[in-house]
């Protein structure tokens, strides 16, 4: 049996082994300084680890109109000033969404509560001028919420009482209420007309001082004048 050749084999596996690099041996003893390889081992595993984060981390659209943005409010729209400026600043799809959707739930309220006061303020402008100033409308706006309160559901007198027209419709129906109200000396109604709970109720339909439905507001008023001789 043919003996092995050691010499010839050490040769031959220090062919296929790898070089190992100068800064990994040992200068005096020779031997493979394991801190060095170790430290240079985990400087390698974080530069693959920043690398593959880069590689898989969302990236800005090559243009700004390439941005797909989901709109959350019929107030907001598409800015493309804004997204060329946010797409200059690297802004990727998602951060861009964030951008719109903190417009739709911190401004667009602002700028609706804003908007309300606005008109809020045109509608009482209305009011005073109708009434003849601020001095008569005070007298009357004292009034109106009283006769409001007294005759009317929270929600109903709230809605009339926000705008222009419904003052003005509550205004008509405080009037006529005093026109027929006035006669009531014995607190009696004719047979067969409607009682004052049913009028009432009458006022607070809709029809009456929202759609202003000629036809029944007749028929209230006429009511009024049956129920009181």
């Amino acid at each position: 049996m043919e003996q092995e050749n050691l010499l010839e084999q050490q040769v031959e596996n220090m062919k296929t082994q790898p070089a190992i690099p100068a800064k990994f041996i040992d200068k005096e003893t020779g031997e493979l300084r394991a801190d060095a390889l170790i430290k240079s081992y985990l400087s390698l595993e974080q530069k693959l680890s920043q690398s593959l984060q880069t590689k898989d981390a969302p990236k800005a659209p090559k243009k700004a109109d390439e941005y797909d943005i989901k709109l959350t409010s019929d107030m907001l729209v598409l800015d493309p000033k804004i997204n060329e400026r946010l797409h200059a600043k690297g802004f990727t799809n998602e951060q861009v969404q964030e951008v719109y959707d903190l417009a739709a739930e911190r401004l667009v309220p602002m700028i609706t509560e804003m908007m309300m006061d606005v008109q809020a303020d045109r509608e009482l402008e209305r009011i005073v001028a109708k009434f003849g100033g601020a001095e008569k409308w005070n007298k009357i706006a004292n009034e109106l919420l009283k006769f409001g309160r007294k005759n009317l559901d929270e929600n109903t007198f709230s809605t009339l009482a926000s705008s222009y027209d419904g003052v003005m419709r509550l205004y008509d129906m405080m009037v006529s209420a005093r026109q027929v109200g006035g006669f009531d000396k014995r607190g009696q109604s004719r047979g067969g007309a409607m009682d004052e709970k049913t009028l009432t109720k009458m006022m607070r339909d809709p029809k009456y001082w929202k759609d202003k439905d000629p036809n029944f507001i007749a028929r209230v008023t006429e009511g009024f004048q049956d129920l009181y001789a």
